[in-house]
């Protein structure tokens, strides 16, 4: 019998091992960043009100929605790739649920632009499609247009925006149950060894040749969480 258990991350290799500090060198970088979401979102809200002066409007208010879509998701690679590094870390499963909450609250702040958009009349949607800084976000802007007859007013897409990060919730706890806090045990191996069963071989188990060993995979997982049932 060999010694077949998951390895803590500190003993892996540093070249098997994701290098999150080429995204933020710290957590207090990445604070610094989050924090500037707000300052980014300003001059976008002050065309607000504004897109039917002009198809340079609508470009400038896209071009700001992409600046801040991209640092949201430098933000979110450091937030995700922590947390998963280690389910139990508190303080960066807290800087995972506050990027999730600041991508619904951003979506919540930008939800006005299609349905302003939109009220403008067709004849003056295809004269902006026609402008010429407008070609580098034809595709952004021609989906929208796509979605006129399904889309709410600001009010309402505005409300169905805050709904990210309850409809989130569900998903996120359980992947903190399966990869955090439920244990497997040990299986038996193509070989006869045991070792430790995880999310991250458990498909490798299901694929032997040997049905039993699927066999045993499959019930260990189905054991740990039918264990849990209430």
């Amino acid at each position: 019998m060999t010694d077949n258990h998951i390895p803590l991350r500190s003993e892996i290799p540093a070249k098997y091992k994701w290098n999150i500090l080429a995204v933020y060198p710290s957590d207090e970088a990445w604070n610094e960043d989050y924090k500037s979401i707000d300052e980014m979102i300003e001059p976008l809200n002050k065309l607000k009100g504004k897109l039917n002066e002009g198809a340079d409007r609508v470009v400038e208010a896209f071009k700001i929605k992409d600046q801040i879509q991209e640092k949201l998701e430098k933000l979110e690679v450091y937030a995700k790739v922590n947390h998963f590094i280690d389910k139990t870390d508190s303080i960066h499963l807290a800087i995972y649920d506050r990027i999730y909450s600041k991508f619904s609250e951003v979506a919540s702040q930008t939800s006005w632009i299609r349905p302003e958009l939109l009220s403008l009349p067709d004849d003056r949607l295809e004269e902006y499609r026609k402008f010429e800084g407008m070609q580098f976000w034809l595709r952004t802007y021609d989906e929208i247009i796509r979605y006129k007859t399904h889309t709410l007013s600001k009010e309402e897409e505005g409300i169905l925006s805050l709904a990210g990060s309850a409809l989130q919730t569900s998903a996120d706890t359980y992947l903190l149950l399966t990869d955090a806090d439920m244990k497997y045990g040990n299986v038996v191996d193509d070989e006869g060894n045991e070792v430790e069963l995880s999310n991250g071989n458990y498909i490798k188990f299901l694929h032997s040749l040997n049905r039993d060993v699927r066999k045993g995979a499959w019930m260990a997982v189905y054991n740990a969480h039918i264990a849990l049932k209430n």
